[in-house]
Formats: structure tokens, sequence, C-alpha cells
């Protein structure tokens, strides 16, 4: 049975990895009607894992009798001011979500409650990567953003060439 306060902190996991994933199909959206179908593609397949990671959540709560508690998902933003604002925007999600992760292990190891600690550590690993992925696109856009043709090129790159970024969420 889960301690209450690790089922709360799990199920609003759960909830970040389905609003995450919203996020990321509508930014790719964004990033399509713009005619950067590269940084869509990329987009669409982080959807793709983060709702994986919501399933791992769920598959998590149930296997230890716990309650899964759906909540409602709010619509993320569809328009930006600019790419640059649209990523900035989901790093700052991936870091409100590492946050949510640290605090949910404080609250696993309080509760001497190791199987979700073990779970945990193991998908730290994988949200430290994420986070660092979009950190650098970031920084790549923001980098090439001083005009259209430098945005054009990381697109084409990504399109194209299937860059280290891309190739990491395969």
């Amino acid at each position: 049975m889960l301690n209450p306060a690790v089922q709360q902190g799990l199920n609003d996991l759960l909830n970040a990895e389905l609003y995450s994933a919203y996020m990321h199909f509508t930014m790719s959206a964004y990033f399509g009607t713009a005619n950067l179908g590269g940084i869509a593609d990329w987009l669409q397949k982080r959807a793709g894992n983060e709702l994986d990671h919501a399933r791992e959540f769920m598959d998590l709560i149930v296997q230890r009798q716990g309650q899964v508690h759906a909540c409602d998902i709010a619509a993320p933003p569809s328009m930006y001011s600019s790419p640059a604002a649209a990523l900035d925007e989901l790093r700052r999600h991936e870091e409100r979500t590492t946050g949510l992760m640290n605090d949910l292990m404080g609250k696993a190891i309080e509760a001497c409650d190791f199987p979700t600690v073990a779970y945990l550590l193991e998908l730290s690993k994988r949200q430290v990567a994420e986070e660092s992925d979009v950190t650098q696109m970031c920084m790549k856009v923001h980098e090439t953003c001083e005009g259209p043709p430098g945005l054009c090129l990381l697109d084409h790159e990504l399109q194209h060439h299937k860059s280290h970024l891309t190739q990491e969420l395969q």
C-alpha cells in the first residue's frame, strides 16, 4: 500500500507528464505551422516519451495498490512570441517536473518507500537527460535566432541529418 503523500506525489507527476505531452504536441503544431518541421518532429518524438512516462507512473501506482487520481489538464499555450520563447517555456516546464520528482523523492525516503525511491532514481537519470536536451535546444535556438537563416539551418539539421538530440529520443 502506498503512503498517501507518496501516492499524491506520483499522481502529481502522472498528471504533469500528461500536461507535458499535451504541451509538446501543441508546440509541435506551432513549429509545424511556422514551417520548422524538424523541430516539430523532435517535439512529436518527445511527446511520445512523455506519454510513456505518464503510463509508467500509472502502472507504478496500480502495482503498488494505490489509487490513480486523474485531474483536468490545462491547455498549454498554442502561440508564442518566438521559437526561442516557446522552447524557453518548455525548459521551464522540464525544470518544474524535475522539482516535482525531487519533492517526491524526499517524501518516498521519509516514508521508507524504497521501491518508489529505486524507481525515481532510475527515472531521474532520464529526466536529467531530457532537461539537458531541452536546454541544449534552447541554447541552439537562441544562438541561431539572430535571423531566420540560422533557425532554418538548425531545422534542416533536425530534419535531414538526425541530430544528436533527435537520435537519443528514438
